[in-house]
């Protein structure tokens, strides 16, 4: 028997159909029960409100450098909210003004200013490494600017800078592309793909990020949904029950 999910958006109620949980979404893997943390009908049940409320419009920047910047500065290792204030302050300083100059010191003492979130106040690490990689990567693009937009060409052309592997490349290119042919495998993904059978324990996002990202994609097809969608579904969910995350891979 289909399974029917009403849910609210703009005052209106919505329904998402979804097919029976014994139903097969791809060789042995079953549709489950929507609610049921992890299964196929509750990722493609949670993408689906996500995607009604949301418009996909990932960008943190007005420009590409200033996308790049932000990305580098939110990458592996920081919290979100730290990483987007960092970005802002350096928007603020005029860092990516053309009439402006910054070294990568000057960088560096703007970002060791502890930051406030909430009551707390926070150091930016790795403040003269991330710095570094600041500096060069807008000396990088404003000398080779991208000359194409196809999002593996693109994302190729990323992984020339200093500081940007894989999982930032597909970053960048998923918000200033609007891309669903990459996809963005960081702890939180990869996690979410362990306990919902996409990935196997032997996979490691640093030696088969390329597999880990084939196997969402299709995974994303199988379920009717954006692979943006649902990495920004999965990121979400598991950031807000690190707990519940932490018991089950005795982190």
């Amino acid at each position: 028997m289909a399974q029917i999910i009403s849910f609210y958006v703009n005052n209106q109620l919505e329904d998402i159909k979804l097919p029976d949980p014994e139903q097969k979404v791809t060789g042995n893997l079953k549709w489950g029960k929507a609610d049921m943390l992890f299964t196929p009908a509750y990722w493609a049940s949670q993408t689906k409100i996500l995607e009604s409320k949301y418009l996909g419009n990932f960008k943190f920047g007005k420009t590409l450098e200033e996308e790049i910047v932000a990305c580098i500065l939110g990458g592996y290792g920081f919290k979100a909210e730290l990483g987007l204030l960092a970005f802002k302050r350096l928007k603020e300083i005029g860092l990516f003004s053309k009439s402006n100059y910054f070294s990568a010191a000057e960088i560096s003492e703007i970002l060791k200013e502890p930051f406030k979130i909430g009551a707390r106040s926070v150091k930016y690490r790795f403040v003269n490494q991330k710095s570094t990689y600041v500096y060069y990567a807008l000396k990088y693009i404003r000398q080779n600017p991208p000359k194409t937009k196809d999002p593996i060409e693109f994302r190729n052309w990323l992984l020339n800078i200093s500081g940007i592997g894989l999982k930032t490349a597909s970053w960048i290119t998923r918000n200033w592309l609007e891309s669903d042919l990459v996809a963005i495998i960081d702890i939180h993904i990869y996690r979410a793909g362990i306990l919902s059978e996409i990935f196997s324990k032997s996979d490691k996002i640093n030696r088969d990020y390329l597999l880990l990202e084939k196997k969402l994609i299709e995974y994303s097809k199988a379920i009717g949904a954006r692979v943006s969608a649902l990495d920004a579904t999965m990121w979400g969910h598991m950031r807000s029950m690190p707990h519940v995350v932490s018991r089950i891979f005795n982190t």
